[in-house]
């Protein structure tokens, strides 16, 4: 048996009024703006590169897609330079103009080659590149691929690797070189340069925007979690970002594959539960229009079928829908709440004990914070709640099957419990139920010395110690 002792921090989070900025040809594009498109790999197969006409058939075909909630009329590029031309501009600039589209580019790690495609990039297309540039993103899971966890799903050390120093130092070099270049003053704006990872490693300090990959499909959560499991995942980034805009990078399901999770329906459906609740609120690229990735187990992510050219998702309109329950966030509702206010300061600090876990582990009925502090919410409005903790085992200890050895200490560091409970007007925190009776927590991974725990918004609420990310490595078409 032990004890958890976990550490409840309350910040209630001020939530702006006004609608996003979506990005308009005239516009000088910025981080604040939303841009939505897709993401674009660099080729079809390693011996057959992308070509001019084929970015420029699937700008088109993304620009002209019926009935979607937002006109995608951006795109994301893994690299800068030509498939199979290292030093080389890729041939989607050029598409990119003839359509008008928007470009987030990608220069994939290391970057020596891929900054003398750039600089003729621009050198040869001037102004007309200049504007269509919303941002660079510097490398794709560089950090995750450095991470002992991609080494221990791969049986080795992960290829095309790199730190979070690493990749720091170099968005600080891009930085000084471009301010180096004649052509950089046709930018009204200097444009965010950032880094795209998974959601653990994406949070860079000097980053000016912070790109998340989030996708349940790899927690792996079931596709009637999907939404939950995605929001929790944001909600932990947008902490660790703070004032750093964060962009969604890549998201989707895949249609087919080596599992049965990848179907028809489930592309559909997490279209429908995530996509319809991110597009246009966030800058977004989906993953992906057609199949133009590697990918283990020979998941297909494209919405369009690239054979018959056929939509795979049906239905790309968002209908109205009723409003969720008061455990998720209600699109409608956040614009329209004015900012909550506290008595005294913003942050306030209580606890939770949970006296005993048994070879069964439940938690015992009812948590709650501990009435050290009165906290009065004078708005209705949804507050977050953040979490973190430290589980301590002093003997051994058998969680379902699972045995921990003595004196194992589980150290969640930076790691985030994201709940979200909506408050009355005038409603006093103190010895206030957070927990439901009857929640569980489920088995801790066996031979995990780091986890997440992340409460979902179902009743009863359940704390989950989920493993790491079940995702391999992919290729997205840089090198």
């Amino acid at each position: 048996m032990f004890s958890t002792n976990i550490l409840l921090l309350l910040q209630l989070l001020s939530l702006s009024t006004a609608s996003p900025a979506v990005n308009t040809p005239n516009q000088a594009p910025t981080s604040q703006h939303i841009y939505t498109g897709f993401s674009y790999g660099a080729f079809w197969s390693e011996s057959e590169p992308k070509r001019y006409q084929d970015f420029h058939r699937q700008f088109t075909l993304a620009k002209n897609l019926p009935n979607v909630p937002i006109p995608f009329t951006s795109a994301r590029l893994y690299q800068a330079a030509q498939w199979g031309s290292p030093q080389e501009p890729s041939e989607a600039f050029q598409a990119a103009i003839d359509t008008n589209t928007t470009l987030l580019i990608g220069l994939w790690l290391p970057i020596d080659n891929e900054l003398i495609a750039l600089d003729k990039a621009f050198e040869k297309y001037g102004q007309k590149l200049v504007d269509l540039v919303i941002g660079i993103s510097l490398g794709n899971e560089d950090i995750y691929r450095a991470s002992e966890d991609c080494s221990r799903k791969q049986g080795a050390k992960c290829p095309m690797a790199a730190t979070a120093e690493e990749v720091m130092s170099r968005i600080t070099r891009v930085k000084t070189w471009m301010q180096s270049k004649s052509w950089f003053a046709l930018f009204r704006t200097p444009p965010p340069i950032g880094h795209a990872d998974t959601t653990r490693n994406a949070a860079l300090s000097n980053a000016d925007f912070i790109g998340a990959n989030i996708f349940p499909f790899w927690n792996p959560d079931p596709i009637d979690k999907a939404w939950e499991s995605f929001e929790g995942s944001l909600q932990g980034v947008k902490q660790r970002a703070g004032n750093t805009p964060v962009w969604i990078t890549e998201t989707g399901w895949p249609s087919n594959g080596n599992d049965s999770t990848a179907t028809m329906e489930n592309m559909q459906r997490y279209w429908r539960d995530v996509g319809c609740e991110v597009l246009g609120r966030y800058t977004t690229f989906w993953f992906e229009l057609e199949r133009d990735t590697q990918d283990v187990g020979g998941l297909d992510w494209g919405v369009v079928d690239i054979e018959s050219q056929e939509m795979k998702i049906k239905e790309l309109g968002c209908p109205e829908k009723p409003a969720k329950s008061s455990t998720s966030e209600d699109v409608a509702a956040r614009r329209a709440m004015p900012a909550p206010t506290l008595s005294g300061s913003p942050f306030h600090t209580k606890s939770i004990s949970i006296p005993t876990l048994s070879n069964s582990p439940s938690l015992p009925a009812t948590p709650t914070i501990s009435a050290d502090e009165t906290t009065t919410i004078t708005t209705n409005i949804t507050t977050h709640l953040n979490l973190t903790s430290t589980i301590s085992l002093p003997s051994t200890i058998t969680l379902r099957n699972t045995t921990l050895a003595p004196n194992r200490t589980l150290h969640l560091v930076h790691k985030t419990i994201t709940s979200f409970i909506t408050i009355s007007p005038n409603t006093t925190l103190s010895s206030t139920a957070i927990l439901p009776p009857n929640s569980t927590l489920h088995t801790i991974p066996s031979n995990s010395t780091h986890t997440t725990l992340h409460k979902t918004h179902t009743s009863p609420t359940t704390l989950i110690s989920s493993p790491p990310s079940s995702r391999p490595t992919m290729s997205r078409g840089g090198r």
